[in-house]
């Protein structure tokens, strides 16, 4: 048995008794790479002159989509711009919503943003954080997944997930 994480071994033996070895996914660099943010906003056709904050996930709970909105709300004069599966659109002006991308797409907009946050209550692994990074872009992140494992260059972990924690490192 493979896990992805030290986490999801654990988890894996604690409710099945079955151990695993852990194999951590990887980020294809070839995809996920620092492109001109200049050159990646005029193609996505993001504002030039704006500080943008990225989302990536589902819109819902469990991902931390309501503490995304709530830094929206707080934090006027940056550009939320959110990566969704299942697409929503938002009534919050500062927010632009997207549906699901090509990794190649998905690069651009990593590479676009100032920063990534990843609110994510609950990840086996979370790829999210590792993409952004590998596109050279920041990421503050909640302790979930490859996050609880690990500390890398670049990622801030909150305390508490909670838009207030967020916000004070925004």
């Amino acid at each position: 048995m493979i896990s992805n994480s030290e986490f999801t071994k654990t988890n894996i033996f604690r409710d099945y008794g079955v151990k695993s070895i852990v194999i951590n996914n990887y980020i294809d660099t070839d995809i996920f790479r620092q492109t001109n943010k200049g050159k990646a906003r005029k193609i996505l056709e993001l504002p030039q002159d704006k500080r943008i904050v990225l989302f990536v996930g589902r819109p819902d709970y469990t991902k931390g989509f309501d503490i995304v909105q709530q830094l929206a709300i707080i934090h006027k004069n940056i550009v939320f711009v959110c990566i969704l599966q299942p697409r929503i659109e938002s009534k919050i002006k500062n927010m632009v919503t997207s549906g699901p991308q090509q990794p190649e797409t998905l690069a651009l907009y990593y590479s676009a943003a100032d920063l990534t946050i990843f609110p994510s209550r609950f990840e086996g692994f979370g790829y999210v954080p590792l993409e952004s990074l590998a596109c050279d872009t920041p990421v503050i992140s909640n302790r979930v997944g490859i996050m609880r494992e690990i500390e890398i260059e670049g990622c801030a972990v909150v305390k508490n997930n909670s838009a207030k924690d967020y916000s004070n490192i925004l």
